[in-house]
């Protein structure tokens, strides 16, 4: 296992206060399990985005044509669901639901099931919204140079998470840590609920020409990262003091666009955003 090529922490005490229990990541290993053909449409597809919903269905954001496009587990094309609007960002938030974001001010939860634009958050978003996540009953999205907001949607409580970062484009979330990355940046940070920093590390293997690093985190608190210019997927510790390469860039193909950690089934899948394709893969 080894040292990441740079490290930094804005408080090594803040650090140690109730952080997440991480597993051994040199233990993990990447097994294919599964390649997607997504299903083709009218225009060249610009998958942006993927999600795992919990009965097992695979949802894929075709931005060019403005779609939802739907795969079973297995493979199987089920459906696409058209949207009015490009969709950009996707995560999972209940059994049959995703959230979408879409430029410039619009977040969208979607019932796969039964076809419907259940809600929509437009007024939460004083810019607008770029990458969203799901945890523990609430939504988190990045809303472009204001910040992070904290959305309990059942309740419609919204909280501002103030972080000084420019260009902020991905996100994930696990119990009090919040992960992002920002666009043209070789960076991955991580901080408190409250925007307090913890700690950055620096890879040039992530850093894209244009957006930013897609990301996801596992159930300890382990955050997955890949290299949008590179392909290179890497796993790195929930402290951020460690590393290992689960994706060479030597072997990968390139541009991935999406990352998502399936948290029920321990599965990551790993989209991209040119050639329909994606990949499923177990964690051993």
């Amino acid at each position: 296992m080894s040292k990441l090529r740079s490290y930094s922490t804005s408080s090594l005490h803040e650090a140690q206060i109730e952080r997440p229990i991480g597993s051994d990541i040199t233990k993990n290993v990447l097994k294919i399990e599964r390649t997607f053909n997504i299903h083709q449409a009218k225009h060249l597809m610009e998958v942006y985005g993927c999600a795992i919903l919990p009965n097992k269905n695979v949802v894929f954001i075709d931005s060019s044509n403005k779609r939802l496009v739907i795969h079973h587990e297995s493979g199987a094309y089920l459906k696409e669901i058209l949207l009015p609007e490009k969709p950009f960002y996707i995560t999972a938030v209940g059994m049959d639901e995703v959230a979408v974001s879409f430029s410039p001010r619009l977040i969208r939860i979607i019932n796969i099931k039964t076809n419907q634009f259940e809600s929509k958050l437009t007024k939460y978003i004083e810019n607008y919204s770029r990458g969203i996540c799901y945890d523990d009953g609430k939504l988190y999205f990045v809303d472009h140079d204001v910040g992070i907001k904290e959305v309990s949607i059942d309740k419609e409580v919204v909280r501002k998470i103030h972080v000084d970062i420019a260009g902020m484009g991905n996100i994930a979330v696990y119990k009090n840590r919040i992960y992002y990355t920002a666009d043209h940046s070789n960076k991955l940070y991580c901080s408190d609920t409250s925007g307090k920093q913890i700690w950055t590390i620096s890879d040039d293997r992530l850093k894209a020409k244009k957006n930013s690093a897609p990301i996801a985190v596992d159930n300890d608190g382990n955050i997955f990262v890949a290299g949008p210019d590179t392909g290179v997927v890497i796993i790195i510790s929930h402290d951020g003091k460690h590393q290992k390469v689960l994706i060479d860039e030597v072997n990968a193909i390139r541009h991935p666009r999406g990352l998502f950690y399936d948290k029920h089934h321990k599965k990551l899948l790993l989209c991209y955003k040119k050639n329909g394709l994606a990949h499923l893969f177990r964690l051993q």
